[in-house]
């Protein structure tokens, strides 16, 4: 796993240690536990310019989180938070047949302890 940093943000009189990860094959991209994205750099040990990334919901009431990141070779990805959030703190699923669920059955609900690597649901065609 990519080394963390751990960040201090307070607001009104409220503090938050968010624990920040580097988000694999995204450079400049930061993920939380708690299941915020980050564009910032690395200066010296030290996370600036923290920007957080525009999520979008899917179409109904179970869509799920997506937003825009930028890879290695320029490319522009739409990605599900949820998984990112997952392969970020936990890595890749062993089977490539495995997706990313949610145990409250909220989509855009991407904490780290809401998420797990599960069976697909079955796709029914009528």
């Amino acid at each position: 796993m990519p080394n963390p940093k751990n960040v201090v943000m307070s607001a009104d009189s409220v503090v938050l240690r968010l624990r920040f990860v580097p988000c694999p094959g995204y450079p400049g991209y930061w993920v939380c536990d708690n299941g915020q994205v980050f564009s910032g750099e690395l200066v010296g040990g030290e996370l600036t310019g923290l920007r957080p990334m525009s999520v979008s919901r899917g179409a109904g009431p179970r869509g799920v989180a997506r937003t825009f990141l930028t890879d290695a070779t320029g490319s522009q990805n739409n990605v599900s938070v949820g998984r990112l959030v997952l392969t970020t703190f936990t890595g890749p699923p062993d089977d490539p047949g495995l997706a990313v669920r949610y145990k409250n059955g909220d989509r855009g609900d991407c904490r780290l302890g809401n998420l797990y690597w599960g069976k697909r649901c079955p796709v029914f065609k009528v």
